[in-house]
């Protein structure tokens, strides 16, 4: 064999490898996508718009048990799921973040939402009793919405006057 018959050989080898090395990286790049793939990537598609897992889930045409199950045996997908959710929640700030430009009360929205402690509503609550040891009850019956008009049960037991001692 002469040396341009090595050379030829040579420049064949190195196309073979080379188409090889092709063929390979494709594959690798690009995996075959299985049926439950194809299902996971609509449920993702599905939170990121704004759906609960179990609204995509049937969105998908996925048993949501089967979602939940693929959940907690795949971390991965747990990941993608919780970054649809984000991905959904990130839009909906940026729609009210452009809308504080011309709307106060969706900066107001931001400020109590965002800064709760400093700009978030404040609830006060007002005791009014002449019984100091009845204080906790009327605390809550008022925060519970209870009117002050009945008389507690302890205090129809007693024939409707509840003495300070006893309360």
């Amino acid at each position: 064999m002469g040396i341009d018959d090595r050379i030829k050989k040579r420049k064949q080898i190195e196309a073979l490898e080379e188409t090889a090395e092709i063929v390979q990286s494709t594959t690798q790049e690009t995996p075959i996508k299985t049926v439950a793939d194809s299902r996971k990537e609509k449920v993702l598609f599905f939170i990121s718009q704004g759906m609960s897992q179990r609204q995509a889930s049937i969105m998908a045409g996925v048993d949501p048990a089967t979602v939940a199950r693929y959940k907690n045996i795949d971390p991965v997908f747990a990941h993608e799921i919780e970054q649809a959710r984000l991905t959904y929640r990130m839009m909906l700030v940026d729609r009210v973040k452009i809308a504080t430009e011309t709307d106060w009360r969706a900066a107001k929205f931001l400020l109590e939402t965002q800064f709760a402690s400093e700009f978030g509503p404040t609830q006060q609550i007002e005791i009014t009793t002449d019984k100091p040891k009845s204080i906790i009850i009327d605390m809550v019956n008022q925060i519970r919405g209870i009117a002050d008009d009945k008389p507690t049960e302890q205090a129809e037991a007693q024939g409707g006057k509840l003495d300070d001692d006893q309360g």
